[in-house]
């Protein structure tokens, strides 16, 4: 690998960590007028639509092929874009105002949590130096999220059970970038796009399952309407 193709992999890899970072304030707003269920069902049915236009822009019609691997773009969908939004959004709301703070520190131990997962399915031991650049990055993260203050993580002790619901998202999140590896010739953008619509499909049966049976209220368009403009 030449420098130039690591310099273009680790700015690919900062732009949506930097996207990320503005992801749980934003949420900290829009979940004060939409339920996580919902609101992560709409998002992800419009990320969907734009992605499989995209796939089918750039890379034609023939790769929305399944190739016998429905079951597998189900699960990895569900994990992804079920798990993670539910659990992760759902975290984020019982958190009250520090949930923001809270999600983000835990979506920092996310490399941790890859490099265990990792060595427990692939029996790959890391290095020491693998965890040791863990620990700086997520010392860095954590300053930066608390802002010098690390009381802010001691104040979070109230909220473990919501804390243990966005741990479980983040984890959620791990098992879906790792299963990429299961679609060896695939493009990141086809593995993306077609999890993502199975996800979507997954995500409305469960929101309309709930709503049928009480769970969840179904929000007017008014309402939806209203979560943009916060």
């Amino acid at each position: 690998m030449n420098r130039n193709t690591l310099l273009t992999g680790i700015s690919y890899c900062l732009i949506p960590a930097l996207a990320w970072g503005g992801m749980f304030p934003v949420m900290q707003v829009a979940l004060k007028v939409l339920d996580p269920f919902y609101f992560t069902t709409i998002r992800y049915i419009w990320a969907g639509l734009i992605l499989l236009g995209m796939l089918i822009v750039f890379e034609g019609k023939n790769v929305l092929r399944l190739e016998g691997k429905s079951w597998k773009l189900l699960f990895f969908g569900a994990v992804g874009f079920s798990g993670f939004g539910f659990l992760t959004f759902v975290g984020q709301q019982l958190s009250g105002p520090s949930g923001a703070i809270i999600a983000s520190v835990i979506m920092a131990l996310m490399p941790l949590m890859t490099t265990c997962v990792n060595w427990a399915v692939h029996k790959r031991k890391p290095k020491p130096s693998t965890f040791i650049s863990i620990f700086i990055a997520l010392s860095g993260a954590l300053l930066v999220i608390t802002n010098g203050d690390p009381s802010l993580i001691v104040q979070t002790k109230d909220h473990i059970g919501a804390s243990l619901l966005i741990m479980l998202g983040a984890l959620c999140w791990v098992v879906y970038t790792m299963g990429g590896s299961q679609f060896a010739g695939w493009s990141p953008l086809r593995y993306t796009a077609l999890t993502t619509c199975f996800g979507s499909l997954m995500n409305i049966l469960i929101v309309l399952s709930a709503t049928v049976f009480g769970a969840l209220t179904m929000p007017s368009a008014e309402r939806i309407g209203s979560a943009g403009s916060e």
